[in-house]
């Protein structure tokens, strides 16, 4: 099989991620085409024991790829390989061969995933694992979403499922009545209108442009309020993550560990100060 210029043995094929090639304890891989031999490889099927490189393959995949990282890598195994907890593999050296949308969409679809792609569309999604570069979905109401590549919810009205954002995509302009949202690299809520749910903002994150009357929202990492306007619902700010420029008139807010209200404009709701710091907002 040929792959980006490299001729890949097709029954050696798994699939790995990372965080832009830097993966567990900081291992930084190699450029894609060179191998990577593990330094301290015992063989031994446990997790902690085994010292070589984890990934999932056709066989072996109920573990899962996507580990709040933004790369999907392709990888082809030369050595030793074995399975640990007959849900994901290890293997003595690897290569990467593709990543993101360049891995054929069958490597994906014979690891449990469903794939989404520019020019695709879907009327509602109720189930499954589904990685998303790009297209178009009616409706989400259950199953996990990963949205990779800047792509977007746009107009899909969420109901239920759990949905992860990386490489700053948005949720777009969709209504948010349920489920759970985790953002991630600097992705973005957009011009969602929030009233259930839970969302979660890391690495960065911001609500936008939101309009937030309910549900529960999470930032950490340096992630923001963005410009949202915020009349319900219940919001923490914790590890330097900020209000940034939104406009509270309700709801409840806790910021905790010096961490700030940057210059929020707060009217109303209840907000809850512990060590932290409240910098130029106006009451």
């Amino acid at each position: 099989m040929r792959i980006n210029n490299y001729n890949v043995d097709p029954s050696k094929i798994f699939l790995r991620s990372s965080n832009n090639g830097i993966s567990y304890n900081g291992f930084h891989r190699k450029r894609i085409g060179d191998w990577n031999k593990a330094e301290y490889w015992t063989g031994i099927p446990d997790c902690k024991e085994c010292g070589g490189f984890f990934g999932i393959d056709k066989e072996f995949h109920g573990f899962g790829i996507v580990l709040h990282r933004p790369t999907i890598e392709m990888c082809e195994w030369r050595g030793k390989r074995i399975s640990i907890d007959c849900n994901k593999v290890c293997v003595s050296e690897y290569r990467v061969v593709a990543i993101n949308e360049d891995i054929p969409d069958y490597i994906l679809k014979q690891c449990g995933y469903n794939i989404l792609k520019s020019g695709d569309y879907v009327s509602e999604i109720s189930d499954g694992k589904w990685i998303i570069f790009g297209g178009k979905i009616g409706k989400i109401t259950g199953g996990f979403q990963y949205f990779y590549s800047e792509s977007s919810v746009g107009n899909a009205e969420i109901t239920g499922g759990v949905q992860e954002f990386y490489d700053e995509s948005s949720i777009g302009d969709t209504k948010i009545i349920g489920g759970n949202q985790y953002l991630h690299n600097e992705s973005s809520v957009g011009n969602a209108k929030i009233i259930g749910g839970k969302q979660h903002f890391y690495n960065e994150s911001s609500a936008g442009n939101a309009v937030i009357t309910g549900g529960e929202q999470d930032f950490w990492d340096k992630s923001s309020a963005g410009n949202a306007i915020i009349t319900g619902g219940k919001q923490h700010f914790s590890e330097r993550s900020s209000a940034g420029i939104a406009r509270i008139a309700g709801g409840t807010q806790y910021f905790y560990n010096i961490f700030s209200a940057s210059n929020a404009k707060i009217t109303g709701g209840y907000q809850g100060f512990n060590r932290s710091v409240v910098l130029n907002h106006k009451l």
